[in-house]
């Protein structure tokens, strides 16, 4: 869940059910029922008698949240940096004509490490029945499989693309 109001709404029902007014004061009155409307339009919340009470699709939600492993940083202390073994491909991106899409080898193959890389991003996702870590930075979508190909796709120069991709100037 993108939002921070909406997170925080989910955090304080966690603790205990709470009144309309409760909430209100705790994160403010500023969009307070849009964000509920849009919480109990997903399933997370429900509202009964002006008391917010999560639904157990939002505690399922919550929990999942919290299986992302803490420790996961700590992790990837002992892998081995990640080097660019080959820049395979400069073409337009299918998304804008006037940009490119890179597609990149790195070394060593990413297998499961990938996983464990969705927590240092803030806008990644993991797809596990792919064996892909999505990251958006920006404009710039970057997809890495576990084989070490690594697609870029946004890129508005052979400069970018090579900043992007960690390569230095002299090489």
């Amino acid at each position: 869940m993108s939002n921070v109001t909406r997170r925080k709404i989910m955090n304080l029902l966690t603790e205990d059910n709470r009144s309309k007014e409760a909430i209100g004061k705790a994160i403010g009155q500023s969009m307070l029922d849009y964000h509920l409307q849009l919480l109990q339009q997903a399933g997370l919340i429900a509202i009964k008698d002006e008391m917010l009470e999560l639904t157990y699709f939002g505690k399922n939600m919550l929990e999942s949240k919290a299986e992302r492993p803490a420790g996961s940083r700590n992790d990837l202390l002992n892998i081995r940096p990640i080097e660019i073994a080959e820049v395979r491909q400069l073409i337009p991106c299918i998304a804008d004509a006037a940009k490119y899409r890179v597609l990149a080898q790195v070394q060593p193959l990413l297998g499961a490490t990938l996983k464990q890389m969705e927590s240092l991003f803030p806008r990644a996702r993991y797809l596990e029945n792919i064996g892909a870590l999505t990251i958006q930075t920006g404009n710039i979508m970057i997809t890495a499989y576990s084989t070490g190909k690594v697609i870029m796709t946004m890129i508005t120069s052979d400069d970018e693309a090579k900043r992007s991709l960690g390569i230095s100037r002299r090489q």
